[in-house]
């Protein structure tokens, strides 16, 4: 007897978003701790730095006004990869991601850890105001964010 063949589904591919927060409130947190049983990383200290900037979608027209809790953790294992890009033994997903829902929107992004002290100052001093952010358009609230940039002044692309 002959096997029935099943024909696989064609996986869509999602469109691609850019979306853009404009920055009203921030606060950068650091933690450095004693790890001496390795029980969270690999060395003697655990540390742990965020940014956390409070905004209002200006982009995309849907999420327009909505407010947002961008979360940008700094990793120095991104650092690291930068640097030696060819002892990286893992390939990323995305940057980071983008979830949307009726009591809270938030989106988490990792960046090189020493990225994020220069990004707070340019906040602190007026000179980052916009923090946009490219990948997948929302699917099921949830979006992959494949890039991010931080800008003192925003212009949205024309669409043709």
């Amino acid at each position: 007897m002959e096997k029935r063949r099943t024909r696989r589904k064609k996986v869509k591919t999602r469109e691609s978003c850019q979306y853009a927060v404009e920055t009203l409130d921030w606060g950068l947190d650091y933690s450095l701790s004693l790890d001496p049983q390795h029980k969270i990383s690999a060395g003697p200290y655990w540390e742990y730095a965020h940014l956390k900037v409070n905004g209002r979608f200006v982009e995309p027209q849907r999420l327009l006004d909505r407010a947002i809790d961008v979360i940008i953790l700094g990793e120095r294992h991104i650092g690291f990869a930068m640097e030696k890009p060819l002892e990286v033994t893992w390939q990323p997903r995305a940057v980071g991601g983008l979830t949307v829902s009726k009591s809270m929107t938030d989106c988490y992004i990792s960046i090189p850890f020493d990225a994020l002290t220069l990004i707070a100052g340019g906040m602190e001093h007026g000179r980052v105001r916009f923090v946009t952010f490219f990948g997948e358009a929302l699917y099921r609230n949830k979006a992959d964010i494949r890039s991010v940039s931080f800008e003192r002044s925003y212009v949205p692309e024309e669409n043709d």
